[in-house]
């Protein structure tokens, strides 16, 4: 019955105000009891969590009460709170990366706020070998990059020690070895050709990684050579020797 419905009834039957508010204070002492008071019987919970070996707070680390969906994840500190947990036995589980996931038996005491200190332990990742190798910091148009350009496998490329093995005079003397690379002469000159895709083209000249093409040719010294690089095809040359409207692949010449 409602404190309303009371009060009505007992002005109809006749009853005395005071008494009737009597009846009215009774009622609402026996009216269920507030929000705050249903929530006897809950707990709570003020954690931390931190590594296992070096005592570090795990920050970001996903806290949850088993079996419900109930989460929360922990500040920078390791730090985190749960309240309106239920009393008894409850089950914590936390995931963070680079952690092995912890999951952990506690009792909450009804209205008491429960302190504690989880430890995760590192999770060690094994990985493959990786190798890296990248582009030597120097300028590309040093010895080192010339090395570098040669590991890598694509073009042709005469060292030094090849030039001396052949006793060469001239550069044309060196392109004779190069598959896909003949030199035509006529009129007392002589111009390297390439063959690439069945056809033939003439190549352009780079003299120390600047284009020359009317300075460089066949008749170049070998004496005043230190390596030759041979691109013959436009796909085979390196960005740093790209240049617009190349048709054709290109031969570097590096002095000493």
């Amino acid at each position: 019955m409602s404190v309303a419905l009371a009060y009505r009834r007992s002005r109809r039957r006749g009853v005395g105000l005071r008494a009737a508010w009597s009846g009215v204070l009774l009622l609402a002492a026996l009216a269920p009891a507030p929000v705050e008071a249903q929530r006897r019987g809950a707990g709570s919970l003020a954690g931390r969590i931190v590594n296992q070996l070096t005592r570090e707070p795990v920050g970001g680390a996903r806290v949850q009460l088993v079996g419900t969906g109930v989460a929360i994840s922990t500040d920078s500190a390791g730090r985190f709170g749960m309240d309106r947990l239920p009393a008894g036995e409850v089950n914590i589980e936390a995931r963070a990366i680079g952690y092995r996931m912890g999951r952990w038996q506690l009792t909450l005491p009804v209205g008491v706020t429960v302190e504690r200190v989880f430890e995760m332990e590192p999770q060690t990742v094994g990985l493959d070998t990786v190798r890296v190798e990248a582009t030597p910091n120097t300028n590309w148009r040093s010895e080192a990059a010339f090395d570098y350009r040669r590991r890598r496998g694509t073009g042709y490329f005469i060292t030094r020690e090849d030039i001396d093995n052949r006793q060469a005079a001239i550069v044309n003397d060196l392109l004779t070895i190069v598959p896909g690379v003949y030199a035509s002469c006529g009129g007392g000159q002589c111009r390297a050709v390439m063959m690439t895709s069945g056809k033939t083209c003439v190549p352009e000249w780079y003299l120390d990684g600047y284009p020359a093409t009317n300075a460089v040719g066949p008749d170049f010294p070998a004496r005043n050579i230190r390596g030759v690089e041979v691109y013959r095809s436009i796909f085979e040359v390196p960005a740093e020797f790209q240049r617009p409207n190349l048709r054709c692949g290109i031969i570097v010449v590096w002095s000493k």
